[in-house]
């Protein structure tokens, strides 16, 4: 789903032919991505929670947040340098792909249900 928001940016000049258009559009899908981005935060924390035992919780959420900050300082360079190369839409298109395969490969790793939280009830 963020995926799909996140692509829809490369096209809402192409939607949105007058400037309020364009901004409500942009507003209304910032929206709903923000809306995404907190379900998955919540996820994604319960999810690492259940797959690692209960004395690795906060080193795992740590790598988790090292990253989110390794993505925040190079997200707005990487995103600048697209725009140069690909104009307006690239950076879009350019998320949209990478956070489509992110995924589908957790999608095809995640442990089943009744795998997670294992070590609590052994």
């Amino acid at each position: 789903l963020q995926a799909t928001l996140t692509g829809l940016f490369a096209i809402v000049p192409l939607i949105a032919s007058t400037p309020p258009r364009w901004l409500a559009l942009a507003i209304a899908l910032r929206l709903c991505q923000g809306v995404v981005a907190t379900i998955y935060e919540v996820a994604l924390s319960s999810l690492i929670m259940c797959s690692v035992k209960p004395t690795s919780v906060a080193a795992a959420l740590g790598v988790q947040e090292a990253a989110r900050g390794v993505g925040l300082m190079l997200g707005p360079a990487l995103g600048g340098a697209l725009f140069e190369l690909g104009g307006f839409k690239l950076p879009f298109i350019a998320c949209a792909c990478a956070l489509l395969a992110l995924g589908l490969a957790v999608a095809l790793t995640l442990p089943a249900d009744d795998d997670l939280g294992a070590d609590e009830n052994a």
